[in-house]
């Protein structure tokens, strides 16, 4: 097994480490003894991931001998510390970490904590019923105040007064490592957890936001009015570097945004329906197979094709978020449109053919933009009416997935073709027109 050794010098600990939970107790108690007898303090972290030791008459060669005849299946590696965090980023590259992040939203105004799934979000400090001091995150507030020596760009943020999402997630270990070793990772680390937080935020957007409303529309999670991208970390496993203690990443990690510039976004209460926790399950449960898949990313596009300003492509991202979902029964054509009008319209066949049609038409207009180059200004069509039917169509199909509790390609096809039997008569109408 590959370790890491580092000489004794002046102060320094951690010096041998090693991939942790790679190696039996018994293996090393046994070495620790054989080399204390040889007068080395020696001493084992509770981590069990380093040990350190010194010895008063210290000589390079002598120690190396004696670590490796007590250690005969440790691979002895002789660093420098400046290159510690790269060589542990590399003995533990796909070793996951759980970690604690807490990142802060602009243009959401919430009224009270909202907890689902796995996660939470927290009102901004109003300083009337919420202050600093009852604030549930208000250490936050003194881990600011002591970093802004270090940390000159906190000094126009607080971070309690915006919203504030707070989740767990699992993390390589070398990346947060890497992030130690240069300015390219750590935008790299802030860019993975500022992106997970965006998809959290996803849920609210679908149950809360639409274009006629779109002047409410939140900012996405990397957003803020001092173009810098923010994100509290902590470890929750024991293990070494820093991160076992809370710790900010700040940086610039979008160029280009898209920015509300009018109102808010006001949630004054969010009923938390059984519905809502199965499109929960559906989203984030870590559950790998066609539906899955298939349903995140359909969800995810669709959620945020309301940052797209231009109004063709909004229309064709949640076009292509619907036809994402259609790849499970795999049909072209009038059949295709059957499909995605059985799913989207629940147990309501009286008006099929209609809705039908209105699909076929909603079709026309995506062919017409794809193949023909045209804008909605010259179909003389009212981009936001047409796109609002498509996002009604989207929303109807994951309400009727999780209504029918179809978690599966096997039960959507069954279902669909359960529904196509009782429509024989309208199918056949639709098809002939």
């Amino acid at each position: 097994m590959k370790v890491l050794f580092l000489h004794q010098k002046d102060d320094i600990n951690w010096n041998i480490l090693w991939k942790q939970n790679s190696v039996s107790s018994n293996e090393i108690k046994k070495a620790i003894e054989n080399i204390r007898r040889e007068w080395y303090f020696i001493s084992l972290f509770p981590e069990w991931d380093w040990i350190t030791f010194s010895n008063k008459n210290y000589n390079k060669w002598k120690t190396l001998i004696l670590f490796k005849k007590n250690f005969p299946d440790f691979e002895f590696e002789e660093i420098e510390i400046s290159e510690m965090n790269l060589k542990l980023a590399e003995i533990n590259k796909g070793n996951k970490i759980n970690i604690r992040v807490i990142v802060p939203v602009e243009k959401v105004l919430l009224h009270t904590k909202i907890k689902i799934w796995k996660f939470s979000f927290y009102p901004a400090i109003d300083w009337v019923n919420i202050t600093w001091i009852n604030h549930e995150l208000w250490f936050l507030q003194e881990l600011q105040l002591s970093d802004e020596k270090n940390t000159p760009l906190w000094d126009n943020l607080d971070f309690l007064s915006f919203t504030l999402i707070d989740f767990q997630m699992d993390i390589n270990k070398s990346l947060l490592y890497k992030s130690k070793t240069s300015i390219q990772n750590t935008e790299k680390l802030i860019k993975i957890l500022i992106e997970e937080a965006d998809k959290w935020l996803d849920l609210l957007r679908f149950e809360n936001l639409n274009l006629h409303n779109i002047y409410w529309t939140f900012w996405l999670a990397w957003q803020m009015s001092n173009n810098f991208s923010y994100a509290y970390i902590k470890e929750l496993d024991n293990w070494y570097p820093t991160f076992k203690y809370w710790k900010i990443l700040c940086w610039k990690s979008h160029i280009l945004t898209v920015v509300n510039n009018w109102l808010w976004a006001e949630i004054n209460h969010w009923r938390i329906s059984p519905e809502t926790n199965m499109i929960c399950n559906n989203i984030y449960k870590d559950i790998n197979n066609d539906f899955y898949n298939l349903y995140r990313y359909s969800f995810r596009s669709f959620c945020q094709s309301i940052y797209n300003v231009n109004e063709e492509a909004r229309f064709l991202q949640i076009i292509y978020a619907i036809d994402a979902l259609s790849f499970l029964w795999n049909k072209k054509g009038k059949d295709h449109r059957i499909h995605i009008t059985i799913l989207s319209w629940f147990n309501n066949w009286n008006d099929f053919e209609n809705k039908a049609y209105w699909y076929d038409e909603l079709y026309r207009i995506r062919n017409k933009i794809v193949h023909e180059n045209k804008t909605f200004l010259n179909l003389w069509l009212d981009s936001n009416k047409e796109t609002m039917k498509l996002w009604l169509y989207f929303v109807n199909i994951i309400n009727n997935i999780t209504k029918q509790r179809l978690d599966s390609k096997s039960k959507i096809n069954n279902y669909i073709e359960s529904c196509i039997k009782n429509l024989a008569t309208n199918i056949v109408n639709f098809k002939n027109n």
